[in-house]
């Protein structure tokens, strides 16, 4: 018996060389097509990544999936990208400024994959689940291999071994020496240091080390953190006055904490990334601390936003398109390599200093 998402990938297919989806228009939203057809939303999920590795459709992230035509005879190669839950909930809104980095990687990864004639497709994944997902080896039936944008269960990892499908992880360590192939495209975090070092440099003797409640906390910012703990340590600083500052944006709750901490000398903060860093300026004012005056505040990613804001952000630079392209790069060293490779690049960052770290006063 068939797949239910192939079985359903059939019916659209035939939809579209029916005319009733033209070629270069759009086909209807997950979650209406669900309702149609009758099941989940990760079932037509799977049905339209289907599709796109036949050379049917063509995902565009924002704007849903767009009929193509494939090319007569030739079966275009199949790179899809896993991402989690979370991010691919944040992806519903682009607008929003908690998706400017991960918007950037995607729309590379859409951009360099259509140069390189290669076929796209989004695949979500639950980043809590400790079962084998069912199907999840017949889902990438084709495909050359993967990218995988979060932290990929260790299931899907030794499933992906099992299969000897090539992975490049993005800003994730590979998984320990075994089979499979795995790459691993790194955003080096030594500007930490840095960072650390700037606002000792500053007459800061109290740092937070934040993350909102929009993100949580994984392997990512416990290195970043343990780096920034060690350089606020060699800097001749104690351990109690390096403290974690988890909040709510906007919560009257946690701009009374933030107070709190700035007023027993926790005059700087080094955010996880941007987002977490801007969303600590409205908890400021609520405070009604000024910045940088009273408080210094850093971060980490160098979106859009952190140049526009006002105070500009201090920050680290990350080129996310050398990410991506770096990526493909590592896709094609394990598509022409061997079971057990693994391989790893790391892209170049610049600490960029603006108005936003400043000696406080």
């Amino acid at each position: 018996m068939e797949k239910k998402y192939v079985e359903i990938a059939e019916l659209i297919r035939e939809d579209i060389q029916r005319g009733i989806y033209p070629l270069g228009t759009n086909i209807p939203a997950i979650r209406t097509l669900a309702l149609r057809y009758k099941v989940n939303p990760q079932t037509i999920n799977k049905s339209t990544a289907y599709l796109a590795s036949l050379g049917f459709l063509e995902a565009r992230v924002g704007s849903g999936s767009t009929v193509c035509k494939p090319a007569a005879g030739v079966s275009r190669p199949r790179i899809p990208m896993l991402i989690d839950g979370f991010r691919a909930r944040l992806l519903t809104d682009l607008n929003d400024v908690a998706n400017y980095h991960g918007k950037d990687i995607y729309l590379s990864y859409l951009m360099m994959a259509a140069q390189r004639g290669t076929a796209t497709s989004f695949i979500v994944f639950d980043r809590d689940e400790t079962a084998a997902p069912e199907g999840f080896l017949e889902e990438l039936a084709g495909a050359e291999g993967v990218l995988v944008q979060g932290s990929l269960p260790r299931k899907r990892i030794e499933l992906l071994a099992e299969g000897n499908i090539p992975a490049v992880l993005i800003n994730r360590r590979c998984p320990a020496p075994g089979g499979g192939r795995f790459g691993s495209v790194l955003i080096p975090n030594d500007h930490i240091v840095d960072l650390v070092n700037l606002l000792l440099s500053l007459g800061h003797r109290g740092v937070l080390f934040a993350l909102s409640d929009r993100f949580t906390e994984s392997s990512v910012f416990d290195e970043r953190l343990a780096l920034a703990r060690r350089a606020w340590l060699a800097g001749g600083q104690t351990e109690e006055r390096l403290q974690t500052f988890v909040y709510t944006e906007n919560s009257s709750l946690d701009a009374r904490r933030l107070a709190a901490f700035a007023a027993s000398g926790f005059t700087s903060v080094i955010a996880y990334n941007d987002v977490s860093a801007l969303g600590l300026y409205g908890l400021a004012a609520l405070a009604d601390l000024r910045l940088p005056g009273d408080l210094s505040i850093v971060g980490f990613d160098d979106i859009a936003m952190a140049q526009l804001s006002s105070p500009s952000l201090t920050t680290i630079h990350v080129d996310r398109r050398d990410l991506v392209n770096q990526a493909f790069s590592l896709m094609d060293a394990l598509v022409a390599g061997e079971e057990g490779m693994r391989l790893e690049k790391a892209v170049h960052t610049d600490l960029v200093i603006r108005q936003s770290a400043y000696r406080s006063s």
